[in-house]
Formats: C-alpha cells, structure tokens, sequence
C-alpha cells in the first residue's frame, strides 16, 4: 500500500490531525492553532483511538526520510480537491497551498520589491544611455591635419 493509501478512510479533519501529530496531544493541538486550525484535546484523543488515523501514523513513523515541502503540497492539494472533503476543509487547503508557494505578501513586500525591480530598470537604462554616448559617431578622432602652405 502507498503512503496515500492509509488515508483513503479518515476524514478531511483526521487528515490533518496526522499531518500535523508530531508526539503528543499539546504540541499537536499548539502547531495545528498556529496555522488557523482548532481542535480540542478530547478530538484528539479521540482520533489517536480510532483504527484509521492509528495505522496512518504507525505507517508515517516508519518512513526513512523527513516531510518535504513537496509532500506537504500533495497533502494539501488531495484535500482541496477531494469532492468528499468539507468546503471549510477544501478552502483551508487552498489557503494553506498559497502561503506556501508564496502567493500572499505583505504591502511592505511588494513595496520592496517595486523598488528593487525600479532600481534594476534604472541601472539598465543607465547603461544604455552610456552606450550610446560611447557609440562612435562615423568621424575619425584624432590630431587636425596643418597644411604647410601658409
């Protein structure tokens, strides 16, 4: 079975218990308030007693390598495109999928930005314009030739 397959049987809210268990009920409930989430501890109680959500965890402690960002994006766009899922849930998703690639910045940000994107356009016209005071202008420079004849 593939690392999806264990949470074919949970629940969009289950779901995101066990993306974000790390070792206990306190972290876990303090990690998931960080992101806009919020879950009592007798929920999460109760799901580290269910069957589903006890196998998908089992199975995710013994994958060799850390979560990646890449597996966090898949995570999150299976939610948010899971008819199943609750709108509430698939909107999350879709919110959680755009912090993480960025799409929200603050106006402080994109003032910094348009400056550093204005300054480049300055510099690069800047060089154009000593481009063409450098450019030759097709007559010869150099010492004015005295005719001997005066």
């Amino acid at each position: 079975m593939n690392v999806y397959g264990f949470f074919q049987d949970l629940t969009p809210q289950q779901k995101l218990f066990v993306f974000y268990y790390r070792e206990d009920i306190p972290t876990t409930i303090m990690d998931m308030k960080r992101d806009g989430i919020i879950l009592s501890p007798e929920t999460g109680r109760a799901y580290l007693a269910d069957k589903h959500v006890a196998q998908a965890l089992e199975f995710l402690t013994h994958i060799d390598r850390p979560v990646t960002t890449e597996d966090r994006v898949l995570f999150w766009t299976r939610l948010m495109t899971d008819p199943r899922a609750d709108m509430k849930d698939r909107l999350r998703a879709s919110e959680t999928l755009s912090k993480i690639q960025g799409d929200f910045a603050s106006e402080k940000e994109r003032d910094e930005e348009r400056l550093n994107l204005k300054n480049l356009l300055d510099a690069s016209e800047e060089r154009e314009r000593r481009k063409i005071k450098r450019a030759p202008t097709g007559k010869r420079r150099g010492r004015k030739k005295v005719s001997s004849e005066a």
